[in-house]
């Protein structure tokens, strides 16, 4: 074979090799995101993610003032679920969820999010009642950030410092999280901010020395409801899948995400 030739083939295997590396990259850098408004769809999802998933990006939406909260985003890295909270009596698997102290709901100023969630699920509930949602297994990043001497003290600079990647935080973070169909912008907004909150999460504790790793702090304490029954009516509902890239409002090459699980023992 001519010199020529060998530098062809070789050429030309690199690029085959680099092509198949691209793809495999953008595989594995997508994600789901599903729009739910409907119980038996949310108890579904949040059944399956049980056994598997103890860490938890969360992120709360509502319309300005003191309205209550609209929409909750929760994510695990690969799936992601947009709440519409508006739309829904509260679910039995949900509120176990949020008031399950094993389960780590991690996010930047999670204890206000945490709050808005609880106001939410104890509309009408009586004050001495048992029933009354009390959540549990609260994780700030800020906190954790500080003390690895990370400079940023919200999501888009952690964000922009841990992962290279940059926030767009736009017009659509005022829009109406209580309309009945979200855009596609609403959902990619909110689903990432839940996302964004694990993946920076899972960077913090990389930069942890492991071995002299105080406990991190939690907020809210937990109290699990008794099961409740009645929500046959708020089973109702439409489950809309949205296929995203992983980072669909991010700048920058969207890198592959290991799961909770696989980084959390």
């Amino acid at each position: 074979m001519s010199k020529i030739a060998w530098t062809a083939l070789v050429a030309s295997a690199a690029c085959v090799a680099l092509v198949l590396l691209r793809r495999r990259r953008r595989a594995n850098g997508r994600h789901s995101v599903t729009v739910i408004d409907s119980a038996s769809v949310l108890d579904a999802a949040l059944t399956r993610w049980s056994c598997t998933h103890r860490v938890l990006g969360l992120d709360v939406e509502w319309v300005a003032g003191s309205r209550p909260a609209a929409l909750l985003q929760l994510s695990c890295g690969d799936e992601t679920v947009v709440v519409q909270l508006s739309k829904l009596a509260p679910p039995e698997a949900l509120l176990r969820l949020l008031a399950d102290p094993r389960t780590s709901k991690v996010g930047v100023g999670v204890a206000q999010d945490l709050r808005r969630l609880e106001t939410w699920a104890n509309t009408g509930v009586d004050a001495c009642s048992s029933r009354r949602l009390s959540c549990g297994g609260g994780v700030d990043l800020i906190p954790i950030a500080v003390r690895c001497g990370c400079a940023g003290r919200s999501l888009a600079s952690l964000s922009e410092e841990l992962l290279g990647e940059r926030m767009h935080k736009g017009a659509v973070r005022r829009s109406n999280w209580e309309a009945d169909t979200l855009s596609v912008e609403q959902v990619a907004y909110a689903a990432n901010d839940a996302r964004a909150s694990l993946r920076v999460y899972l960077a913090l504790l990389a930069r942890l020395d492991w071995r002299s790793r105080a406990p991190l702090p939690t907020v809210a304490a937990p109290s699990l409801p008794p099961p409740r029954s009645g929500d046959a009516a708020a089973a109702r509902g439409r489950c809309v899948r949205i296929p995203t890239r992983s980072q669909p409002v991010y700048d920058g090459e969207p890198s592959p995400l290991s799961c909770a699980r696989d980084a959390v023992a």
